[in-house]
């Protein structure tokens, strides 16, 4: 099962003998079989059919709406028919602070493993030695955290170490001198927000696929709009999936610093078209590609079929009450460019 990306606005979408077809002006036609569709993100205003729009809902297939220049608009999905029993069961663990340490500290553990690993695996000659020192300490001290708030101070400064690391990483050209979200202000920030963005609501999606509320976490506290469940899962996928990415895109030349333009007023830094197109393509070719993803598993999954699995366990944690079941994802051992 793979996640299509149609970034042509003057796309033209729709079904027929079990296929999805896509037509534009620039690349002709294409037909991908249903069945092999995890769900479909379009950016821009395609045109869509209603037969493609309600095989689609009939088959449980989300349809991701995005703007041109990558800002999320909504989704058109089937209701939400989520097993009762099993919210009750996420409620009752979110009450329970001892559960919510335990679970909290796990995730935040593997995202700082997950973030050093990617950080030697690009490194050629850069100092980044006391960047990896901080997360090492960092990474020492989250098993001691008494609470959530202590856990996310060491997480946050892990957090700092790692973008000050991946300052050196990224070309000068990009002018990136750290995290900056809401509006990004340099390249390399509107690029990762992008693919935030889009790892965001795909782990939404399979959530709900999950009969899980998305809306319901762990680590990440209650908010307005924020589905936090979906914040709690994508902490150990942000780097290994959107950071490597985003990194390789800027090595390969695929990406640089004339694709993006830069709002006079707010100083926020957006893709051009062309640039969103590129980075969801990558994207999507990143999550279908398979890796070593699991700890402790040989085999070669793809994104999404890991994200499962990292959900079945949790499903298993939340109704086993055991945190220590839930699944690592550990790109630690994954070859350098995989």
């Amino acid at each position: 099962m793979v996640q299509l990306y149609v970034s042509d606005s003057v796309s033209r979408i729709s079904f027929a003998d079990g296929r999805v077809i896509v037509w534009s002006e620039e690349l002709g036609e294409s037909q991908y079989p249903i069945e092999t569709l995890d769900g479909i993100t379009l950016f821009g205003r395609p045109t869509m059919t209603t037969p493609f729009i309600v095989e689609m809902l009939k088959r449980e297939r989300d349809i991701q709406l995005f703007t041109t220049d990558g800002h999320y608009q909504g989704r058109i999905s089937t209701p939400d028919v989520s097993y009762a029993p099993r919210l009750r069961q996420q409620v009752h663990r979110t009450d329970d602070p001892a559960f919510c340490l335990s679970l909290s500290k796990r995730i935040v553990s593997r995202k700082i493993l997950n973030q050093q690993a990617l950080i030697r695996a690009h490194t050629s000659g850069q100092d980044v030695a006391e960047s990896i020192r901080t997360m090492k300490h960092s990474l020492a001290w989250v098993d001691r955290s008494g609470s959530l708030a202590e856990l996310n101070g060491f997480e946050g400064n892990a957090a700092k170490a790692y973008f000050t690391a991946l300052g050196h990483l990224v070309p000068q050209e990009f002018a990136f001198q750290g995290r900056s979200t809401r509006p990004p202000l340099d390249a390399f920030n509107s690029m990762v927000s992008l693919g935030y963005s889009l790892l965001y609501k795909n782990i939404i999606g399979a959530i709900e696929r999950h009969s899980l509320n998305a809306y319901i976490g762990f680590l990440h506290q209650d908010s307005r709009g924020h589905a936090t469940l979906a914040s709690d899962l994508m902490e150990v996928w942000r780097a290994p999936i959107i950071d490597d990415t985003v990194l390789r895109l800027i090595a390969d030349g695929v990406v640089d610093t004339r694709a993006f333009s830069k709002n006079s007023d707010t100083g926020a830094v957006f893709a051009t078209r062309e640039a969103t197109r590129s980075i969801a393509r990558a994207f999507g070719n990143r999550i279908a590609r398979t890796a070593t993803y699991i700890k402790g598993d040989p085999h070669r999954y793809t994104f999404q079929y890991a994200l499962d699995l990292q959900l079945q366990s949790l499903v298993r944690v939340i109704e086993a009450g055991h945190p220590s079941r839930l699944v690592d994802i550990d790109i630690t051992s994954e070859p350098s460019g995989a």
